[in-house]
């Protein structure tokens, strides 16, 4: 329960991105951020850990662990149309 002594919580970016293409991969220092994850999929490394992510997730990102998202595959070339 945060106290008044607490500081406040503060967001720093919070964006909509139907087919993220990021590639994340940094030491998080000074600060903590929690995301979160609507649909879709990603693979998460939060140090030496793996995770396969699938549908809605929340996880944190505090100062200690490395953190890597690896970019979004793109999906593969498609064909002619078929007539």
């Amino acid at each position: 329960m945060p106290s008044a002594d607490s500081p406040p919580l503060t967001f720093l970016y919070g964006t909509h991105i139907p087919r993220c293409a990021h590639h994340i991969h940094k030491h998080f220092d000074d600060y903590s951020t929690l995301q979160y994850m609507h649909a879709g999929a990603l693979s998460l490394t939060l140090d030496d850990r793996l995770y396969a992510l699938r549908g809605q997730w929340f996880w944190s990102c505090f100062p200690g662990p490395h953190i890597h998202v690896p970019p979004r595959r793109p999906p593969p070339p498609r064909g002619p149309p078929r007539r």
